[in-house]
Parts: structure tokens; C-alpha cells; sequence
């Protein structure tokens, strides 16, 4: 079997005369072997160098992994001087298996003359030579497996470039280096993705950027670059597919160059990433009274829309007056200072773009108080009324609670006492939440009862004197259940710092109305039976014990 091509011999005239053998030189050619192959065969290259009289052969040692030797083989040449040999594994090993290595390890020898016998370098092999060209390689057929990401794990961006990651790996090889990019944008990720796959012209170009592995030797690694703004990127999904080589080219049985594209080498699947860019910002608005007094509580309501990546849910109030800020898309605030304020609402979409919005309130002292009775009060806006002080006990049976003092609550705002229930059901006679004040001075208080940011009910009132008095905070006729906060605002006369305080009623559902009672359907069966009632009564109605009962009240003996 032949497993040595294309040598040239050179024929020389031998001397007569006994000489000392030439050095048997021999050298990897041309590129050397890949660190991978993807074929099912494999070719290597090596130049020798007689000195044209001498006898010459080159000696082959076919080795599978480490150190396992698969063949010898030797091919005399003559007395050659310098050209090129191939050799391969043909024969030897029909087809070099997945994952293993392979080499082919060559040493030139020469004859001596007298007496003849062959001469080798310790140090001719190809593979005792140091230097960069293998002599050896991997077979490595299986794609390597990528993922991309585009700004992370973001939905959302408005941050432009857009960094790009290619997370590579491969059982073997690593990565060419060479990556080929599709980039869609104004389409949703699954019609960029088949856009990018489409048949016909290639999609997918080399990038240079996103082809310098983080780990060149390692075949786990990852690819970083970034997508411009050059073209300009719309707002709106932007998807980036990428297609990975790895390091397993052909094998060349033709040339000693065994360099090949990218496109010769393993190629992963195209895989895709993709994020939203939104750099627009959110329209902000919200609806606040222009005027207020001291002391009044404000109700502010926020609006924001985004076309874009969505409205954040996050809403901040600044209410000019150094006071703690606000939060939620309505709230309320008190003023406890005259004087002219600028509200802001600030907020942002979905991206981080922040949007806010700002109006100017002015506050005006509290009104003064008026004459009357002490305890007297006046109250402003239509939501409530004023009473006589009622007692604990009398808020509770007005609001249809037992248990005297513990079914009520009191609390403190500067001056002000406060006196309520705790608990109220709710029903169509319950149309006003009982207060009992108990002022140390004149001066102007303001209630509004609070459920998830709205408000339910709100009043205003100006005690004219020091003294106790009743107020009826008017209730909404369709008033839900559960738990509420009732804000207390207290501004003394003359003071221009109010005191606020919050406490909480529960309103719980009214109770369902119970069948009729017993003794009712008994009176019913008494009238039927001496002809004042009804004709018919439903099968059942009356049990027999209260029908023996009402059949002896009216004189009708047992049947």
C-alpha cells in the first residue's frame, strides 16, 4: 500500500570513497495542523533536506491521543535534496473518530556507506521540534450552541449603544473567531428572527466587533460589542440574531496551507436577542386647586401616559412647604403655613425616562373665627352638620354598636379632641359618621375620611369658642366597606401651623334581613284558620308545635 505521494527524487553520482553521512533534516510545512478538524480524514505536510548523494528515507509514526501508536511506516527516497512529502490516514484509520486526537510524527534518516546501516537525529521529528506548527489535531463535527442578549436582561432601554453579549460554547473547539450579525429593527422578535432566516441574499454579515472572544483559548466564552446609534435607531424593538464559527475547519489533502474561512467551519444556529428602545419621555399631568386655606385638605390627582415602554408605577409629590413628599397617582396634603407653593408630581416610564409636572397653589391664612355660644361652630362646604356633643355611649347606639366606651376612639390634633366610632355597619339608616370635639381654643378643623388615596367624605369646620360640640361628617350613599383613615386638621385661631393626626374606621357590610320568625308564621296560620288571613299558606310555613299553639289560642281543637 502506498502511503507516501508526490516525493522528488533527485539522482546523485555515489562516491567511491567511504563518506560521513548528511544531516536527514525534516520540518513541519506550510501552516501546520488546525487545532480541529472537522472532516472524516486528515493530510500533513512536511519539507525534507538531503545533500543530493546521500541515501534518504522518512520514517512515519501514525499516533491516536497521547502516546498510543497506531503504524510505522518508512519510504526510501534515494539520494534526494529538498522537497515536499504528504502523508495520511488512509488505510490506517478509514474515518478519525469525534473527540479524538490524532498525529502524524516524521523523522528524516540517512544511510551510512560502510557499513550501511541508517542514521537518525535524536531531535529531527516533527514532533520533538519546538515551534508554533502541530503536527496533530482534534476531530471536533458537532456546532457550537450561542445565546445573545441584547441590554442584559432589560426590556426596556433608552440607553443608546446597546450593548450586545454572545455567550458561546462548544464541546471542543473554540470559537473561530468570527461571528455573523442580522439586526432588525421596527419588528416584533419573531418577524425580525424570520426575517433574518429568510432564503435568498445573505442576511447575516461578519462583525468584526462582536468577533473578539473574551477567552480566545477557551471553548466556553463570551462576545461583547454594542449596536450605534449610526444609522440613527428608531424607538420601538430592536432584535439582533448571530450565528457562530468555531475552531473545527476542513482538512486541505491538496496544499500544505491549511487555512480556511469561517464559513468552512462548524456554524451554530442562529439565535436571537432582542429590547425595546424607548427614549421618549411620559406625559405628566395631574389636577390640584389653585387656592387654599390654612389648614384644608388638598386633593391632588395624577395622570400619566406612555406610548412607549409603559408608565412607571412609581408617582413622587413635592409639595413646596419642605415637607415629607407624597406618593401615589392621587393623594392629599395640608398646608400649614400661608403663602404661594409649587406642587410637582415626578414620575417616569418603563425605560427610566422621567417626566414631571408642576402647578402653583396659594394658601391662605385660616378664616377668622366667628361669635356664638362656647363650643359653637359653623361648618363650611356642605359636608356635614353641627350637633349637641354627644357621649361615648351615644356614638355607639348611633351607630348601632354596643359596648359603651370600647366601640369608640379618641385622639389629640394641637388643641383639638376627637371622639368617634371605631366600627360602623353600614345600612340605609347610616348616613353620617358621629364626632365628638372638645376644643381648647378657637380656631378652624377639617376632616376627610380616605380610602386608597381617594376621598370618600370631607368637611370643613369653624369652632368660634372653646367648648365641646357634635359633628356629623356626611357619608357617600353607596359607601363600600372596609377600612378607612380619618385625617384630622386642626388650626388654632391665629395660629398659622396647623396639627394633623389620623385615625381609622372600619365600615363593615349591613346584615342580611332573616326569614320571617316563627311566632310570625304562627300568627299567619291563626288567621287563616279563624278566615282573616290569607287563602294559602306555603307547604311547610309553620312548624306543627306552632300550629297545635295557635289552633288552642283561637278555641280550634287538635286534628
Amino acid at each position: 500500500m502506498v502511503r507516501l505521494w508526490g516525493i522528488a527524487g533527485v539522482v546523485a553520482l555515489l562516491c567511491a570513497l567511504a563518506v560521513a553521512p548528511a544531516q536527514a533534516l525534516v520540518s513541519v510545512e506550510g501552516t501546520g495542523e488546525p487545532a480541529f478538524t472537522n472532516t472524516t480524514t486528515n493530510t500533513v505536510f512536511v519539507r525534507y533536506a538531503g545533500d543530493g548523494f546521500s541515501t534518504y528515507r522518512l520514517h512515519f509514526r501514525y499516533i491516536v491521543g497521547p502516546n498510543l501508536f497506531a503504524d510505522d511506516y518508512t519510504g526510501n527516497l534515494g539520494n534526494p535534496s529538498s522537497n515536499v512529502a504528504f502523508a495520511d490516514w488512509g488505510g490506517i484509520v478509514n474515518t478519525l473518530s469525534e473527540g479524538q486526537y490524532y498525529a502524524i510524527c516524521t523523522q528524516g534518516e540517512t544511510q551510512d556507506i560502510a557499513p550501511p546501516n541508517w542514521v537518525a537525529p535524536t531531535t529531527n521529528s516533527t514532533c520533538q521540534i519546538t515551534e508554533t506548527k502541530r503536527t496533530g489535531t482534534t476531530i471536533d463535527r458537532t456546532k457550537p450552541a450561542i445565546s445573545v442578549s441584547v441590554s442584559g436582561e432589560d426590556q426596556y432601554t433608552r440607553t443608546v449603544p446597546i450593548p450586545v453579549t454572545i455567550n458561546y460554547s462548544d464541546n471542543l473547539a473554540f470559537p473561530f473567531p468570527a461571528n455573523f450579525i442580522c439586526a432588525r429593527t421596527g419588528l416584533d422578535p419573531a418577524a425580525a428572527a424570520a426575517a433574518c432566516n429568510a432564503p435568498g441574499p445573505a442576511q447575516f454579515n461578519y462583525n468584526s466587533d462582536c468577533s473578539l472572544p473574551a477567552n480566545p483559548g477557551s471553548n466556553v466564552t463570551s462576545f461583547s460589542c454594542s449596536l450605534t446609534d449610526s444609522p440613527p435607531l428608531p424607538d420601538g424593538p430592536v432584535t439582533v440574531c448571530a450565528i457562530a464559527a468555531d475552531g473545527a475547519i476542513p482538512d486541505n489533502p491538496l496544499s500544505a496551507d491549511q487555512g480556511q474561512t469561517a464559513d468552512k467551519a462548524n456554524l451554530s444556529l442562529a439565535q436571537c436577542g432582542y429590547v425595546n428602545v424607548d427614549r421618549t419621555a411620559p406625559d405628566v399631568s395631574f389636577t390640584a386647586p389653585s387656592t387654599a386655606h390654612v389648614g384644608d385638605l388638598i386633593t391632588v390627582n395624577g395622570t400619566v401616559t406612555d406610548g412607549g415602554s409603559g408608565a412607571s408605577p412609581t408617582v413622587t409629590w413635592t409639595w413646596g412647604d419642605n415637607t415629607a413628599n407624597g406618593a401615589g397617582i392621587s393623594t392629599t396634603h395640608t398646608y400649614t403655613q400661608a403663602g404661594t407653593y409649587t406642587i410637582t408630581m415626578a414620575t417616569g416610564d418603563n425605560a427610566g425616562n422621567p417626566g414631571q409636572s408642576t402647578q402653583t397653589i396659594t394658601v391662605a391664612p385660616p378664616p377668622p373665627p366667628g361669635g356664638g355660644s362656647p363650643g359653637g361652630g359653623t361648618s363650611t362646604g356642605g359636608g356635614g352638620t353641627v350637633t349637641p356633643p354627644p357621649t361615648a355611649t351615644e356614638i355607639a347606639k348611633q351607630v348601632g354598636v354596643s359596648g359603651g366606651a370600647g366601640a369608640t376612639q379618641t385622639t389629640s390634633a394641637g388643641g383639638l379632641d376627637v371622639l368617634t366610632a371605631k366600627k360602623l355597619r353600614l345600612g340605609k339608616k347610616l348616613k353620617y359618621l358621629p364626632l365628638a370635639l372638645t376644643a381648647d381654643t378657637a380656631g378652624r378643623a377639617t376632616f376627610a375620611l380616605i380610602r386608597a388615596g381617594r376621598i370618600a367624605a370631607k368637611a370643613g369646620l369653624t369652632i368660634t369658642k372653646p367648648g365641646s360640640l357634635g359633628f356629623r361628617l356626611k357619608l357617600p350613599r353607596k359607601l363600600k366597606a372596609g377600612r378607612y383613615s380619618l385625617k384630622i386638621s386642626y388650626t388654632p385661631a391665629g395660629a398659622s401651623k396647623a396639627s394633623v393626626k389620623t385615625i381609622h374606621v372600619t365600615f363593615v357590610k349591613a346584615k342580611k334581613k332573616k326569614k320571617a320568625r316563627n311566632a310570625s308564621a304562627a300568627a299567619v296560620y291563626a288567621a287563616r284558620v279563624t278566615g282573616a288571613g290569607p287563602a294559602r299558606i306555603p307547604d311547610g310555613t309553620v312548624p306543627a308545635a306552632l300550629r297545635r299553639a295557635a289552633q288552642r289560642s283561637h278555641g280550634i281543637s287538635a286534628r
